[in-house]
């Protein structure tokens, strides 16, 4: 019964994808490795076995100011421990990301260079992208209005039940 409702969240998933411009759901999330605020370099790598939130950002956009507190709300509410944010500046001079990161409670990942930015294809701001327990991507989107969003938090209520389903046949795999 277990693998069959797996195979049923997995087939769910993944026909309800929509194509996104940022990223190619399906394949693996380019892996990469930033300086943080306070932590030194994080490498995406280090959270498989977690869902992960990649939220792209920068200091002059006012939708992702908006959105970055609404979404780590709701990755809080969603997921506990299972779910991972990681918010990617992309300003070409940190000094103000850095200044407005220091009130966040989440890990700031600073990519100057913008070469997280080109590894993503990134066309406008914001951008959040779902990576799985195994490090694909399964779902971006931009621009997050509130029916958007609504739409984004079912993908990733879905990847987390899939998560929690898969966990356990892991487990007892390897027991």
């Amino acid at each position: 019964m277990g693998n069959l409702r797996l195979l049923l969240l997995t087939g769910l998933l993944l026909a309800s994808l929509p194509a996104s411009p940022q990223a190619r759901p399906g394949e693996a999330a380019p892996d990469f490795s930033l300086p943080s605020l306070g932590d030194g370099n994080l490498r995406l790598s280090e959270y498989r076995g977690q869902v992960v939130l990649l939220a792209f950002w920068a200091s002059w956009c006012g939708e992702c100011m908006e959105q970055l507190p609404r979404l780590a709300e709701q990755a809080r509410r969603a997921g506990g421990g299972d779910i991972q944010l990681l918010a990617v500046n992309i300003d070409r001079a940190s000094h103000r990301a850095r200044e407005m990161a220091a009130q966040f409670d989440y890990p700031v990942l600073f990519d100057e260079e913008q070469q997280v930015a080109r590894l993503y294809d990134l066309r406008q701001l914001p951008v959040a992208i779902l990576v799985d327990a195994h490090g694909r991507v399964r779902h971006g989107e931009s621009r997050l209005g509130r029916r958007e969003l609504d739409g984004f938090l079912g993908q990733l209520q879905l990847l987390l039940d899939e998560s929690a389903v898969t966990a356990p046949l892991a487990a007892t795999v390897t027991d």
